[in-house]
């Protein structure tokens, strides 16, 4: 695929079991960003490249989820 480097798995890294509660989901979508941001340039199992594009998806997917939670 992209000679050597491995690709991450982001639901390994995540684990697999969302906290419970209303702020479960935000706090894995959270986890999920800072978890990019740490791998930024990596590639995933998928075949996605981490970058700012893939990163700003999930903010902006963690953001209207916590308005629609919070309104």
């Amino acid at each position: 695929m992209h000679g050597s480097i491995i690709p991450i798995d982001l639901d390994e890294l995540l684990g697999d079991v969302l906290p419970n509660g209303k702020k479960g989901l935000i706090k894995y979508y959270d986890k999920l960003i800072i978890i990019c941001k740490q791998n930024k340039g990596r590639w995933t199992i998928y075949g996605n490249q981490i970058d700012d594009k893939f990163i700003r998806s999930f903010e902006v997917r963690r953001n209207e989820l916590e308005s629609k939670l919070y309104s």
